[in-house]
């Protein structure tokens, strides 16, 4: 479909739509770059492309929420977003 090798970024890529959009970018050629936080898209969807995309797994928005909550993870989030 695309002539020219294009750069996509899919977020929620690995969510049931995500995924099935990354597997025809791919199939097409396309350079793809998935960004998620897994919330409810699972890693597995993307198993058979995972060695033709990039991925992104956003933790900051798991430290985000344990901010706004102030569990025990906030310190730990701190550390590891710095």
């Amino acid at each position: 479909m695309f002539t020219q090798q294009l750069r996509w970024l899919v977020t929620g890529g690995a969510g049931f739509i995500g995924s099935h959009i990354v597997h025809e970018l791919v199939r097409q050629g396309q350079q793809v770059t998935v960004l998620d936080n897994l919330s409810g898209g699972k890693p597995e969807n993307l198993e058979s492309v995972k060695d033709k995309i990039n991925f992104i797994f956003i933790f900051v928005f798991f430290c985000l929420i344990a901010k706004i909550v102030q569990t025990n993870e906030t310190q730990a989030c701190l550390q590891v977003t710095k």
